[in-house]
Formats: structure tokens, sequence, C-alpha cells
């Protein structure tokens, strides 16, 4: 039997209803064997991701006979310890043994008092309790930023949000503003020392990996530079994967690939490729040397129009080189 080079609708019908019952070896293995392909696990991986599919988890895999209690989620549990959490932290962990026949452990203990605000702190002052400083305390975190306590008491218990970074209260200070969620407060030069409003520059979250992968910025002028080229780039990400029309049927269709490659767009829909339906590639327009005109190239090497004089003109000149 001659192998397999693409996928054919009844390849992807027993990959569809086979993916995720077995490893990925032996399911390349049956594959290979059922069709006479010469498929490799990372072709049917890649495959089955493109069309939606993934193995199932190993706690959905997994069959269990008892159901699955979350106990500081369970009223009763909850009610429990705050009637009975009145000591150490051995002594409740003892208490819930004997009432519900879970373990706890003292990490478990700690996390529920913090989210209901029971939590106490014991044992000798140092110099980082925070918590008893007075409001407008100032801070170093020792990377270089400077925290200021703007509330007494957290707003979300066992968070610190009532600390905030310094820069980002003087930008909201000096532009009257609140920074939006999202966002968030850069300094032009790189000196997290220099707190000087113009130095100080509010930029969307979404954009700081693509900063980072673009070029350097050591002043105003260059961080707006590398924030333009970050829209940019994100512009042309959103715009690759608009609705278009598919270069076999002519529908209109949603793109479903992403790749990484700069300039590669899908151009054909998820119908025909099921069907192994290709676009033919596009290779964009030219201008004519020889006419002046504007065609779509049919090949790379194509540098004409297709008329037999234009084609005579342009051998001609070549010639003469």
């Amino acid at each position: 039997m001659a192998a397999l080079r693409s996928w054919t609708p009844e390849m992807l019908a027993w990959l569809d209803a086979r993916y995720g019952t077995t490893d990925i070896h032996e399911l390349t293995r049956e594959l290979n064997a059922t069709f006479g392909c010469v498929k490799s696990e990372t072709a049917l991986y890649v495959k089955a991701n493109q069309r939606g599919l993934h193995r199932p988890k190993d706690s959905e895999r997994r069959k269990r006979a008892e159901r699955v209690v979350r106990w500081s989620k369970e009223p009763e549990m909850t009610a429990f310890m705050l009637a009975n959490d009145n000591g150490s932290i051995p002594s409740i962990v003892e208490k819930f043994r004997e009432r519900f026949g879970i373990t706890l452990t003292g990490t478990q203990v700690s996390a529920f008092r913090t989210a209901h605000g029971t939590q106490s702190k014991r044992g000798r002052t140092t110099a980082q309790d925070w918590h008893r400083r007075p409001v407008g305390y100032e801070r170093d975190t020792g990377k270089g930023y400077t925290l200021v306590k703007v509330r007494e008491d957290a707003e979300v218990p066992g968070s610190k949000d009532n600390w905030v970074p310094k820069h980002v209260l003087v930008w909201e200070r000096t532009r009257g503003l609140t920074l939006p969620d999202g966002w968030l407060v850069l300094f032009c030069d790189g000196d997290h020392s220099n707190l000087d409003p113009t130095n100080l520059k509010a930029v969307p979250r979404d954009l700081i990996g693509i900063m980072n992968g673009g070029p350097a910025w050591s002043d105003r002028a260059t961080l707006e530079a590398a924030i333009a080229t970050a829209m940019l780039v994100k512009a042309t990400a959103e715009a690759n994967l608009r609705p278009r029309k598919c270069g076999v049927c002519g529908k209109e269709f949603t793109p479903d690939i992403r790749s990484t490659k700069r300039g590669v767009q899908q151009r054909t829909c998820r119908a025909c490729l099921d069907k192994g339906l290709r676009a033919p590639k596009d290779y964009g327009w030219i201008t004519c040397p020889t006419c002046g005109g504007r065609v779509r190239r049919r090949s790379a090497s194509q540098r004409y129009c297709s008329s037999a004089c234009c084609e005579k003109a342009y051998r001609e000149r070549r010639r003469k080189r």
C-alpha cells in the first residue's frame, strides 16, 4: 500500500474519534497501521491541536467512587472552623480530624484564617511588621521600588492592597487620574529612583511582552517609539485573524490556525482543509517593467505581465545587461 502523506477525510474522522483514548505513541502506531501512512507523533499532535482536540486531564480520566470535597467551601465545615478555631494550629487540626475525619495542614489552617480575617500574628515584634506602620510610611522593596502605605488595613483580607508603588502615586496625583486596571507605569530612563512626573509613562500591560522583545528604550522618546511599535505588532496580529474569503470555495471564514511566521496567513477555510484542498499561494502584486501594468504574480519568479511583447522586451533588456 502506498504511503499516504496528506490527511484524508477518513483519517481525520478516525482521529476525531480516537484522540485522547490512549497515549500519543500508541495512537500514532495505530494510525499508521490502519491507513498505511508514515505520520510522526509531532504531525499527529499538531493536526489534533489545529482541530481543537485535546487529551483529557489525568483527573478526568481517573474514575473515582467518592465525591471530591473542598472543605473550605462546605458550610458545615466552615461554621465548625469559625466556632472552634480559638487555639493553636495543632489543636484545631486535631478537633477537625475528630469531627470530619480529615487531617488539615498548618498551611490550610493559616489560609482559612487569612481568608476569614481571623489570622493573628504572634511572637516578638520585628521591623517587618508592616501592618503596624502609620499611613504614609514608605519602605524599599529591595528591588529598586518604593511602596507607600495608603490605608490602615487591606480591603481584601490577606492581601497587601493598602501598599501602593510610589511611582504610581506620583503619576496619579500629578495627572489627577486613577491608573486604569491592566495598566502599568514605566520609568522612561529605566531609573527607578527618578520620580520626575515627566519620566513616568502609563502603558497597557498587554504591550509589555511585545515591548520586551523589541528595541530597548532609554528616554521618553524611545519609550514612546517602543510603545508605537508594540501597538503596530498587536494590530497586525489582530488583523491577521480577521474574517476573510476562502481561496477555494469563496465563503467567508475566521482563521483558526495561528502562525508564528510573519506574513503567513490562513487562506483556506476549515471545511476545505478537511477535504484536502488548499488555496493557491499568494505571491503578491508586481508592476510590469515594460508596460507599467499592475498584475498579480502567478509565481515567485514572475517579473513581467503575461503579455508576449512584454516578455520579449524584458528578456532583451536582460540580455543587454
